[in-house]
């Protein structure tokens, strides 16, 4: 089973800790990660399996950061909170397809609640 990895976790703490829930009301054996530039100020609220320190997207080793992590945690699923990132990641969709991470931009807990619903029935 895939992991999710939500970027930008301190962007929206609500949203953050709403999704953390529904993924893992969703499905328990499955992992959710957060990601920000300053993880030290996320990692203590919420409920994440881990919480990682990432350069900020318009870096240059952004890409491949990010990356790496859903090789090192198993991730399938990359959530991000702002449409910079998700304009920057999806510019590499190609690349993470490939090994079949999907990239979305989350607007809302609904539209989450449709994404682990799509998770769930690719894995039964």
């Amino acid at each position: 089973m895939k992991n999710f990895l939500i970027t930008s976790a301190n962007k929206q703490l609500l949203l953050t800790k709403g999704i953390i829930q529904i993924v893992k009301e969703s499905n328990a054996i499955r992992k959710v990660y957060t990601s920000d530039m300053n993880p030290e100020s996320v990692s203590g609220i919420f409920e994440s399996d881990g919480c990682f320190k990432v350069p900020i997207c318009t870096s240059d080793d952004y890409v491949e950061t990010i990356c790496s992590l859903c090789f090192g945690y198993n991730i399938g699923h990359i959530i991000t909170m702002t449409e910079k990132e998700f304009i920057i990641l999806s510019a590499n969709k190609d690349m993470f397809g490939k090994y079949g991470i999907q990239i979305d931009e989350c607007k809302s807990i609904a539209s989450l609640e449709d994404v682990c619903r799509c998770q769930e029935s690719e894995y039964k």
